[in-house]
């Protein structure tokens, strides 16, 4: 019984993926997805969850209703605390971070939070692209408090975001890397040169 379940919340995904994607080119279809992530989110298990609420909250951004995609979102992070994943934690506090972005959500202190937070764990994860990313954030919120000064600062984060996605990041002792090129790892060489 219980693979005629997770089968049937797979399926619910799938579907409701589908229409999400296809909502891109028609808005309609994405009352349709989010009809089929609740679905999902009905009958999945914790991971099953988190994924649902995920779509959910990513469904209800594309829509405009960022209030409603912050709380899916904040539900997902709760899930993925629970189920101990660092990844989606990451995945969900990142998707916060975005939908802040947007300029959409009244509590830029926990906001701030949530990126920082997201900073913190790309860093663990060693997800570069994914650190860029929460100092631009972090980055753009110190430039709304400059316009709104009874917000928290916080320096450089955008400066060093910048370093980072040029590869010129040579703060915290890490040296700046740049891709080398080498010889692949399977069986074979490098195409020679004709």
């Amino acid at each position: 019984m219980l693979i005629v379940y997770v089968g049937e919340a797979l399926s619910y995904n799938c579907i409701g993926v589908a229409f999400q994607r296809l909502g891109a080119r028609d808005p309609r279809l994405y009352r349709a997805a989010i009809e089929y992530h609740n679905k999902h989110c009905e009958i999945a298990d914790l991971p099953g969850k988190f994924i649902a609420n995920v779509n959910l909250g990513i469904v209800h951004s594309a829509l405009g209703e960022n209030e409603k995609a912050a709380a899916y979102q904040q539900t997902a992070l709760k899930l993925a605390l629970q189920i101990s994943s660092v990844a989606g934690q990451t995945i969900a506090i990142g998707n916060l971070g975005r939908i802040g972005g947007v300029g959409m959500v009244s509590d830029r202190g926990r906001l701030r939070a949530f990126v920082e937070r997201y900073l913190a764990l790309a860093g663990e994860m060693k997800h570069r692209k994914g650190e860029a990313e929460a100092r631009i954030q972090l980055g753009r919120l110190e430039e709304e408090s400059v316009r709104n000064p009874g917000m928290m600062t916080r320096r450089g984060s955008s400066g060093r975001a910048r370093r980072i996605s040029r590869g010129r990041d040579r703060s915290r002792g890490r040296p700046a890397t740049k891709a080398r090129r080498t010889r692949p790892r399977c069986a074979g060489a490098w195409p020679t040169r004709r």
